[in-house]
C-alpha cells in the first residue's frame, strides 16, 4: 500500500490522455493507473484478480490490456507486470522526494541536539554557580569564614578568594579565546580586561568564565558590558574604572 493516498491528477493531461480511448478503454485504463497509485507499484498481472476489479470477463481483460499496451498506455515490464510512463516519473519524483526530507531531516536532528546541549551546558554551570559543590564552596568563602576539619577556622596569608589553580587557567586559555571571538579584540586587551573583571568579583573566575561562555552560547550582540551588567553587584563604582570598561 502507498504511503500516499491521492496523486496528481491534471484535468487536461488526463483528457489528452483518452483521445482515441472509447469509454470501456478508459476504465481499463483508470482502473489500472489507480491500482499503480494505491500499491505505490507496478501492477502484478494478476488476471482474475484485475478483471474483477474491471468487472468483465478473463477474454475482454486480456482485450483492453493487449490494446493499452499496444497503443503505449500501458507498458508491460519484464517481470510481467504492468505499469506506465507517467506513473513511473511520479513515482521517481517522490522517492527523490523523500530521500531530501530525510537527509534535511537528519541535518535538523544535528543541529537540535547541538542546541540541545548547549543548552544544558548552561543550565548546568548555572547551578554550580548557584549551588557550588563542596571543594568549590570553601576555595571562595572568606578566610575568616573557612572551617578547618577540626572545627577551627583559618586565615592564611594570600589565601583571599582565589580560585582553584585549574578554573584560573581555564579561564586565560578559554575565556581569552572566547571573548576574542565575541569582540574581534586582541588577546591582550581581552586579557586585560579579564584581569579588571576579576578584580571587580573578588577574583572569582569560575562566575567570570560562566558568563563568558554563557554571551557567546546565546550570541549576545554587544557581549563586554552584558558581561559587566552580569557579574554585579560584584563590579566596582570607582568612576576611574567604569570610565576604562566603557572605553573598551
Amino acid at each position: 500500500m502507498s504511503s500516499n493516498p491521492w496523486h496528481k491528477r491534471y484535468h487536461s493531461d488526463a483528457l489528452n490522455g483518452y483521445m482515441g480511448l472509447n469509454l470501456e478503454e478508459r476504465g481499463a485504463y483508470t482502473t489500472l493507473l489507480d491500482l499503480m497509485y494505491q500499491s505505490g507499484e507496478p501492477v502484478v498481472d494478476n488476471e482474475r484478480l484485475v478483471a474483477g476489479w474491471m468487472q468483465v470477463s478473463l477474454r475482454r481483460y486480456r482485450i483492453l490490456r493487449d490494446g493499452l499496451i499496444k497503443i503505449g498506455k500501458i507498458i508491460r515490464l519484464d517481470d510481467g507486470r504492468l505499469t506506465n510512463a507517467r506513473f513511473e516519473k511520479e513515482r521517481e519524483n517522490s522517492s527523490k522526494t523523500s530521500r531530501k526530507r530525510a537527509e534535511n531531516g537528519s541535518r535538523g536532528g544535528a543541529k537540535s541536539a547541538e542546541a540541545r546541549k548547549k543548552r544544558s551546558d548552561i543550565k548546568v554551570l548555572a547551578q554550580q554557580e548557584l549551588q557550588p559543590t563542596s571543594s568549590y564552596t570553601r576555595a571562595f568563602q572568606k578566610p575568616e569564614a573557612r572551617e578547618e576539619p577540626d572545627g577551627s577556622y583559618s586565615d592564611p596569608d594570600g589565601s583571599g578568594a582565589n580560585a582553584p589553580p585549574d578554573i584560573r587557567k581555564e579561564l586565560f586559555d578559554e575565556g581569552v579565546k572566547s571573548l576574542s571571538r565575541q569582540t574581534g579584540k586582541p588577546a591582550t586587551r581581552c586579557r586585560a580586561l579579564i584581569g579588571k573583571w576579576l578584580k571587580s568579583s573578588r577574583d572569582d573566575c569560575r562566575v567570570v568564565l560562566t558568563k563568558i561562555r554563557q554571551a557567546e552560547v546565546d550570541r549576545i550582540a554587544d557581549p563586554v558590558p552584558w558581561i559587566g551588567e552580569a557579574i554585579k553587584p560584584a563590579w566596582s563604582t570607582d568612576p576611574v574604572e567604569r570610565q576604562m570598561r566603557q572605553s573598551f
